[in-house]
């Protein structure tokens, strides 16, 4: 008996996985905080909708204008990505996004 060949790797269109219930936000305004950010993303998602966030920051402490947000549901995830992703605040359009995984080895 062959040992059967289950799918192989997933290489190729659209094989990238997501974290479900992460998200990256690129393109925040400077001057924003993680205070302000959880607002708006509540604000669309739901209250309490947000786990954790961080603002990313170079080493002397200045934003580098993105974050990493954790959502309380996959649900709420989705929904923030559909509201904000191109919506323009701060005078810029932010780019919201699930976190892609990054498995390694391939």
């Amino acid at each position: 008996g062959g040992r059967g060949g289950g799918g192989r790797g997933g290489g190729g269109g659209g094989g990238k996985r997501y974290f479900a219930q992460r998200l990256f936000v690129h393109n925040l305004p400077y001057e924003w905080g993680e205070a302000r950010l959880v607002d708006e993303i509540e604000a669309c998602a739901g209250r309490r909708s947000v786990s954790a966030v961080q603002v990313l920051t170079s080493a002397d402490g200045l934003s580098r204008g993105m974050a990493k947000v954790r959502m309380e549901t996959a649900e709420a995830a989705s929904e923030a990505v559909r509201s904000l992703d191109g919506k323009t605040l701060g005078g810029r359009a932010l780019r919201v996004s699930l976190e892609e995984r990054r498995d390694g080895g391939g």
